[in-house]
């Protein structure tokens, strides 16, 4: 089998959020490829993973957060102040790319350095960073400065803060034209990214597809529309979440509801702290974070009847892929590729700034809203299977990276 080198965050080791996304995909990719890890950070390893795999050791992503000034990377910086201008007006972001760049460009000289003295054979292995960010610039600034790493094929997931450039502090992403001329094939998990970067990119449309992510096939929630009203949220306690809105929602509903929240993060005293002033009809349980299969067991015995993301801006939720896998339908905001995965078929689509009364009104009368009916859940659970199913959309994955040894790059501008 060919080799699929994997760059992530932390996964395969422990306490890496990055498990709810690669446990699924890696058991599906181990069947065609023998996979290989490489991370930014080490940890206690994961066990029981039920696939096999290999980490490299040798190279852990090192940063030093000191700029080693050379011509390569005024050359580099220089571009980039160009194409994004606004750049000029804050020295304190200039010194933080430069700071990036010097740790990039030290871990890819790291990397040529170990393929080189081992003279590994990688024309036919498919190198493969999960997010679109550092891993890829390493590897791409490898590609230009050895033309022998242009044998191996290499491909990135897009998703969202590595995708859109209105998620950059910097405005624009930064280094991202030498990685669209250096990268074989940008998957975006989303069609709208996919829209996204062919509109800003038309030179490289070729290079860009989407992929859906997907979850595993785990059990039904036990419906019931008896006893209160169940309402459950997942995310990190930042500020693009919005979990605030959240409590304003609470704020408005009559009946009683049981809010159960999974996630960590800065907001979470606050957060916290804000919820004590809503009335007695509404029960708030913030979980912090839970294990993944503790969330999957969660919805295995409880009944919910609700799924809410009131974020600002995302990707496409895996919380939301997990929680219509067991048939619970969703109320969410259009930002990002939600309205693919939230549609008539699963629940209610509000806009960016959504009319929280109006929600709160479809859930004080809910026992008269079809979209907490049992028909209905049944077309929540036949949706996700036919677009969200991890099995299908993961083996198509591996089936398309796996197509070819390598692709010629010839769009370099």
């Amino acid at each position: 089998m060919k080799n699929l080198h994997v760059f992530t965050n932390k996964f395969p080791f422990n306490n890496s959020g990055e498990n709810t996304f690669l446990i699924p995909e890696m058991t599906i990719l181990s069947k065609d490829f023998n996979i290989i890890f490489y991370v930014k950070h080490k940890g206690d390893l994961l066990t029981n993973l039920p696939f096999k795999f290999k980490v490299c050791e040798e190279i852990i992503y090192k940063k030093k957060n000191i700029v080693n000034i050379n011509s390569n990377l005024i050359s580099l910086i220089l571009k980039e102040l160009f194409l994004n201008p606004k750049l000029f007006f804050s020295k304190s972001k200039v010194k933080e790319l430069m700071v990036i760049l010097s740790d990039n460009l030290e871990n890819s000289n790291s990397f040529l350095r170990f393929f080189s003295s081992r003279k590994f054979n990688i024309k036919n292995d498919i190198f493969y960073t999960y997010w679109f960010d550092e891993w890829n610039n390493i590897l791409t600034y490898a590609r230009k400065k050895n033309n022998h790493f242009n044998k191996f094929k290499l491909i990135s997931r897009a998703h969202g803060f590595d995708l859109y450039d209105y998620r950059s502090k910097y405005s624009k992403i930064p280094f991202r034209k030498n990685q669209l001329n250096f990268t074989d094939k940008i998957i975006s998990i989303s069609f709208d990214g996919y829209k996204y970067l062919t509109k800003k990119y038309p030179f490289f449309k070729s290079k860009f597809s989407f992929s859906r992510l997907g979850t595993d096939l785990i059990g039904q929630n036990p419906f019931s529309n008896s006893g209160p009203f169940v309402m459950v949220s997942c995310s990190s306690f930042i500020h693009l979440k919005r979990i605030d809105r959240i409590v304003e929602l609470l704020s408005l509903i009559k009946i009683k509801v049981k809010w159960y929240h999974f996630g960590e993060g800065p907001l979470f005293e606050m957060i916290k702290s804000s919820t004590e002033n809503l009335e007695e009809n509404i029960s708030v349980k913030l979980l912090g974070r839970v294990n993944n299969n503790d969330i999957l067991n969660f919805y295995s015995m409880t009944a919910v009847n609700l799924f809410i993301n009131l974020s600002d801006s995302e990707g496409i939720p895996v919380s939301i892929m997990e929680a219509i896998s067991f048939s619970i339908p969703v109320i969410a905001t259009d930002v990002g590729g939600v309205s693919e995965i939230v549609t008539e078929e699963t629940g209610l689509l509000f806009n960016k700034n959504p009319n929280l009364d109006k929600i709160a009104d479809i859930i004080n009368n809910f026992s008269e809203e079809n979209i907490f009916s049992s028909e209905f859940r049944i077309k929540v659970f036949n949706f996700w299977k036919k677009n969200y199913y991890s099995e299908l959309n993961f083996q198509n994955f591996s089936n398309n990276i796996n197509k070819t040894h390598s692709l010629e790059i010839n769009e370099r501008v």
